[in-house]
């Protein structure tokens, strides 16, 4: 069972695959970078700098200059994830 858990908090809500270059949401939250952008496309605002949380629905506005650049990515996540995938896929 704890095996199941740890995978769901390493799978990305939107493509339900490991998280790829995961980016930390204003909320909290974790989506892959490749995920946000798509997300981004379907956003609202002039600009498309406006999106919602995949899974709390909070508005996350972007930095209208550094888009998806201004979100720090999640390198502790990503880190686990690489060294543990292997593990948890066998």
């Amino acid at each position: 069972m704890m095996e199941a858990d740890l995978e769901d908090e390493l799978t990305c809500c939107v493509c339900l695959e490991l998280y790829d270059e995961p980016l930390i949401l204003p909320c909290s939250h974790n989506i892959c970078k490749k995920c946000a952008s798509e997300l981004i496309l379907h956003g609202t605002g002039a600009t498309r700098r406006l999106f919602q949380c995949p899974k709390c629905r909070g508005d996350v506005k972007l930095d209208p200059c550094l888009g998806l650049e201004g979100l720090q990515g999640n390198r502790v996540l990503d880190n686990i994830i690489k060294v543990g995938a292997g593990c948890l896929l066998h």
